[in-house]
């Protein structure tokens, strides 16, 4: 009887840890994740002579390549029935 009660305390005193331990987890993971304040710097206006005009090269689109391809011709609609009233139903 004695032995079982140690046994049980030792247990219940493990088990203790143990929820001691993931509560703690819990708090760090939330304090982190959630209500700690991020720093967020705030970017003044960019100066001009650092901003780069952008210039798009067409001249790929005259690849000979390019005149090969071609469309797909657009599918017509179905004119038949669509589907079944309740398609839930076994056949």
């Amino acid at each position: 009887m004695v032995v079982e009660f140690r046994q049980q305390r030792k247990k219940q005193k493990l088990l203790l840890i143990a929820v001691i331990v993931v509560l703690l987890i819990t708090a760090v993971i939330l304090y982190f994740g959630f209500f700690k304040k991020v720093k967020v710097t705030v970017i003044g206006a960019v100066p001009e002579n650092l901003i780069k005009e952008i210039d798009v090269d067409f001249s790929v689109l005259e690849d000979p390549f390019f005149d090969i391809l071609v469309t797909f011709e657009p599918i017509p609609e179905y004119d038949g029935e669509i589907g079944r009233e309740n398609p839930f139903i076994s056949y």
